[in-house]
C-alpha cells in the first residue's frame, strides 16, 4: 500500500505544476490516493491492468464530482491531477523501445496494451460526467 503513498504525494506535485489552488490540494491528492487503492485492489483480483485502470478511472471521477460540490469548483481541478498518474507512460516507451529494436511483435503488445488502458481511463471518466449529469444535476436541464 506504500503505493497510495506515493500516489498521494505525486498528485500533489501535479497539482502544483497546474497551480491548483493549496487548499484544494489535500482533496485532490486524497482523490489520487483512494483512485490508487482501487487500483491496487482490482490488480490484487482481476490482474488485468485495464480493469484496474477503468475502475480506478471512475472512483477518481466520482471523487472529482464529489469534490466539485463540496467546494463549489469544476471537477477538472480535482480529476486531472488524480487522473495523470495512471496514464500509461511506461508502456508508452516500452511501445517505443520495441520498435526502435526492431521487434515488432513486442512493439504491437505494448501498444494494444497502451491504447486500452487510455481508452479504459477515458471510458471510466466519461461514465461518470455522463451518469453524475443525468441522475444529479436535473435542476440544470
Amino acid at each position: 500500500m506504500i503505493n497510495v503513498v506515493y500516489m498521494f504525494f505525486s498528485v500533489i506535485g501535479f497539482g502544483i505544476i497546474f497551480n491548483l489552488p493549496l487548499n484544494l490540494l489535500p482533496a485532490a491528492a486524497f482523490s489520487g490516493a483512494v483512485g490508487q487503492a482501487g487500483y491496487t485492489m482490482m490488480m490484487h483480483y482481476s490482474h488485468s491492468p485495464i480493469a484496474a485502470t477503468v475502475f480506478s478511472s471512475i472512483v477518481i471521477g466520482l471523487l472529482g464530482e464529489i469534490m466539485a460540490r463540496m467546494y463549489k469548483k469544476p471537477s477538472t481541478m480535482f480529476v486531472i491531477p488524480g487522473i495523470l498518474p495512471l496514464v500509461p507512460g511506461a508502456y508508452i516507451y516500452q511501445t517505443m523501445l520495441k520498435l526502435v529494436q526492431d521487434n515488432i511483435k513486442e512493439a504491437v503488445h505494448y501498444g494494444l496494451l497502451t491504447a486500452f488502458l487510455s481508452i479504459g481511463i477515458a471510458a471510466g471518466l466519461i461514465m461518470v460526467t455522463t451518469f453524475w449529469n443525468l441522475f444529479f444535476d436535473k435542476d440544470k436541464k
